[in-house]
């Protein structure tokens, strides 16, 4: 994943298993810092993932009408990754503002 430098020339990496794996708040703020971006320019958003006949697909509730496939999982994520990003990039040329994230999942287990 990088970030482009808002000003500066330059980008700030970071390597991740997946595009889902959580960075520690600490070693964010100071990649955040780094690159000179600010939290209120992040936004974490919900995705889910389903199994197709062909591979998967792969959506996000809070950003309806972006949706993405691939063959494996990891391709989903990456292409959904992607269109997040053309989506929103859209979004803001069109001036329509960006949805929060409101969109919570959990797990339940119950008897059959």
């Amino acid at each position: 994943m990088q970030f482009k430098h808002i000003i500066k020339k330059g980008v700030v990496t970071i390597a991740v298993h997946k595009m889902s794996d959580d960075i520690a708040k600490g070693t964010l703020n100071s990649i955040l810092k780094q690159a000179d971006l600010k939290w209120n320019r992040m936004r974490k958003y919900l995705i889910i993932i389903e199994k197709t006949e062909t591979g998967y697909s792969a959506y996000v509730p809070d950003l309806p009408g972006c949706i993405a496939t691939g063959k494996t999982k990891s391709s989903v994520e990456n292409n959904l990754y992607e269109a997040i990003q053309f989506h929103l990039e859209g979004m803001k040329e069109l001036n329509i503002e960006i949805p929060s994230n409101k969109t919570e999942a959990g797990t339940l287990f119950v008897r059959v």
